[in-house]
Order: structure tokens, then sequence, then C-alpha cells
């Protein structure tokens, strides 16, 4: 799995299936030690995902959790916990 944090956009990005449901989350707070974010967006029109978590940027672990809920009902009809121990890529540039 490959997380994409971009700090000039403030977006984290890798969650759900590449090239069907990719949403770009929103960085909502950030500091030496930690990189918190948080957004939704809609899926296939019928759905909506939720994606919040956090990551240290001292050891790498990410914590995140998504929810795919109806749009209508706001039922959730699935969910994902990820646990990652992430590590970063040198700067292409």
């Amino acid at each position: 799995m490959s997380i994409k944090l971009d700090f000039t956009v403030r977006t984290v990005q890798g969650f759900g299936t590449p090239g069907l449901i990719d949403i770009p989350v929103r960085i909502t707070g950030i500091n030496d030690v930690t990189v918190v974010f948080g957004g939704s967006g809609p899926v296939f029109g019928t759905s909506i995902m939720t994606i919040n978590g956090s990551i240290d940027r001292v050891t790498g672990d990410l914590e995140a959790t998504d929810h795919l809920m109806d749009a209508k009902t706001r039922k959730t009809l699935d969910s994902t916990t990820y646990a990652l121990q992430c590590k970063p890529t040198q700067r292409m540039f």
C-alpha cells in the first residue's frame, strides 16, 4: 500500500482502490510530531466515504479509518481500519 502526503496542497491520498475509489483528504493539522488528516467524498454517486487518521512523523506509525456510508440514509455499509508503518521516500527533485 502506498500513501502519498502532499504538504504543498495539504492532502493525503492512497486509501481505497486506486483508479476506482481514491479520495484525497485534507491535512487538518500538522506539527513536528504529528500529521492529522480527514475528509469525505462521493463514491459511485450513491455512497460517501469518510477517511480520518494521523501519522506520527517520528515513528512512521499511521492509524486511519474509512467508512463507506449510504448517501441517503448515512448507514455504514463498510468500514476499514488501517494500522501501517510508513517509511519516507526520497524526493524526486
